[in-house]
């Protein structure tokens, strides 16, 4: 599934894997590299069932990135920018 823009980078995806988590949310996150994923971050091409452009993610834990995606961190958007 692409993006909104049209770019899918699956190097970029894959390259996630086994990688540390940049978010590491206190007491959210797993901290462990087998879960690491691309996980998109708001901007305006993100949308109702639709992704931000893979350019604009970071990697996360499985566990830093389900807490960024279900809006359960009140600092979300210090997260985002710091990692």
């Amino acid at each position: 599934m692409g993006n909104k823009d049209g770019r899918v980078y699956k190097k970029l995806r894959e390259s996630a894997r086994g990688e540390m988590c940049n978010l590491r949310i206190v007491a959210v996150c797993n901290f462990d590299p087998e879960t690491t994923v691309l996980a998109h971050l708001d901007s305006q091409f993100k949308g109702m069932a639709m992704k931000g452009p893979d350019y604009l993610g970071v990697f996360a834990c499985s566990n830093c990135h389900a807490a960024l995606d279900g809006h359960k961190v009140p600092q979300r958007h210090f997260y985002m920018l710091v990692a």
